[in-house]
């Protein structure tokens, strides 16, 4: 499976995601997606109408990477509390599925909010560390934007707890809470020793999904079928962008 590089002087990452509810769905989107060859392939299995099904999600999982070939897989189960959809699953058996899709070896990375056991569990971590699978602890506040220290807080949070990759994304309502969320990628990219994603959400933050890799952010998330949340950009647009700016 090919690799990200995630690194100084590196353009962001850019990564399409996978809402579909089935099967054909699914298929259907990521035959789109990846024609359009983004550097990374989220699939939201939040969104998937069978996610209590195992050997559902496995099957679907094999063939969502026959389709994708070399492009790397982020696998994620957003909580309704951040921004994805409900799920009936409890956490034990979120816990269940994930070691399952982990086992599988197909993916390449995994989200784990800061916020939810996950993040927190030995062994889950130490599963992701023995299959060379990175995970990213993520924060989402799809309400308003935290103060830059509340922001570094939960960045650090993540790299303490030993994520491969932190992430914060927020809601803008002023100019001055994007700016914010670009200072705080700026200082954060400087300060941490892993790789950071940060992203303002909506129409007032789209700059900083076109050029937050200028303040160090590694990854950056496009519309490839369907957004996955609000302000996102064509895939098209950010890949021409990165031409001039990189």
């Amino acid at each position: 499976m090919k690799q990200v590089t995630f690194g100084e002087g590196h353009k962001a990452a850019v990564c399409c995601s996978l809402i579909g509810a089935t099967e054909a769905e699914l298929v259907d989107e990521v035959k789109l997606i990846q024609s359009k060859k983004p550097d990374v392939i989220e699939w939201r299995a939040d969104f998937y109408n069978k996610l209590e099904n195992t050997q559902a999600v496995l099957n679907v999982l094999t063939i969502i990477c026959e389709h994708i070939g070399e492009i790397p897989l982020l696998f994620t189960i957003r909580s309704e509390q951040e921004g994805g959809e409900p799920i009936s699953l409890t956490t034990a058996e979120q816990k269940d599925l994930i070691q399952h899709v982990l086992k599988t070896r197909l993916i390449h990375m995994i989200d784990f909010e800061v916020a939810s056991p996950f993040a927190e569990d030995d062994d889950l971590k130490a599963l992701c560390k023995d299959l060379d699978i990175k995970w990213i602890g993520s924060t989402h506040d799809f309400e308003k934007t935290p103060t830059r220290e509340e922001m570094l807080a939960f960045l650090q949070k993540g790299e303490t707890l030993g994520a491969d990759l932190v992430k914060v994304a927020v809601m803008p309502h002023t100019r001055e809470d994007v700016l914010s969320l670009l200072t705080l990628t700026n200082d954060a990219s400087n300060a941490l020793s892993v790789p950071v994603i940060t992203i303002a959400m909506g129409s007032l933050g789209i700059s900083t999904r076109l050029v937050g890799d200028q303040f160090g952010s590694v990854m950056t998330f496009a519309v490839g079928h369907q957004a996955s949340a609000p302000g996102q950009a064509p895939l098209e647009l950010i890949k021409e962008i990165q031409t001039y700016t990189n």
